[in-house]
């Protein structure tokens, strides 16, 4: 190019000094790109050697200026592709962060059932205790979690105990009574299980199976005896988080 961004001259400023066209190509003084156009135009293709410029280095580059366009049209198809993982576009790896406890003792009723661990000299154990559904009762619960093709359920869960050292750690009752069941068995009764990260565990609750199945994952602290965070997610994906 024949101008520079931080040196604008006008033409008629140029003209005015009495400056050729040959003198323009050589001085330090540049044209504003619109000006450049025209006289571009109007001379530089027809006359190149007037400007300084041989064919073969005005054809030079043209072809520069081709491969610059280029590269920047790479750049921008480059940047807009999406993204893959590791996994081949799909969902990353579950990470199996995630231990189960060793020597659970459970004990399973017709209606219930508790888990009882031992670790670092504390006793942490969780019990869990079901009741049939009452339309009076849970008809506000908006959305339900378990085996039923559809609601109502079968079965609630009417009361959930998490505690270490006898000393209980509150778990509203909000954060469990939407877990349910349509059959009642000694697996269903009892689907409790407990795993630990480092001074975190977990207390899971599963419920249904297969497509409907469901984990209420209640992360605590058994030192401070505190509850630290509640979700519930889909069973398969909290269960591969468990080293076997």
């Amino acid at each position: 190019m024949i101008y520079k961004m931080e040196e604008w001259v006008d033409l008629d400023s140029v003209i005015g000094a009495k400056k050729s066209r040959a003198d323009i190509a050589v001085s330090p003084w540049r044209l504003k790109p619109s000006v450049c156009s025209v006289v571009c135009k109007s001379s530089c293709l027809n006359q190149p050697s007037d400007w300084g410029l041989t064919s073969g280095r005005w054809n030079r580059k043209l072809e520069i200026m081709k491969y610059i366009m280029i590269l920047g049209l790479f750049s921008v198809v480059a940047a807009c592709a999406p993204s893959t993982g590791g996994s081949g576009g799909g969902d990353a790896a579950t990470v199996q962060s995630w231990n189960r406890v060793e020597g659970v003792v459970e004990k399973t009723t017709a209606m219930g059932g508790e888990i009882i661990a031992k670790a670092e000299g504390r006793e942490i154990f969780a019990v869990i205790k079901w009741r049939n559904y009452e339309a009076s009762r849970d008809a506000s619960v908006s959305k339900w979690y378990g085996d039923m093709g559809s609601p109502p359920p079968s079965y609630v869960v009417d009361s959930l105990l998490l505690a270490v050292d006898g000393k209980g750690i509150s778990i509203p009752k909000s954060k469990y009574r939407y877990l349910s069941t349509m059959v009642m068995n000694e697996y269903s009764a009892n689907p409790m299980s407990f795993n630990q990260q480092g001074k975190k565990w977990r207390l899971l609750v599963d419920v249904g199976d297969g497509s409907e199945g469901w984990s209420a994952v209640y992360v605590f602290d058994p030192v401070a005896g505190t509850l630290l965070s509640h979700s519930v997610e889909d069973g398969a994906k909290v269960h591969n988080q468990v080293a076997q």
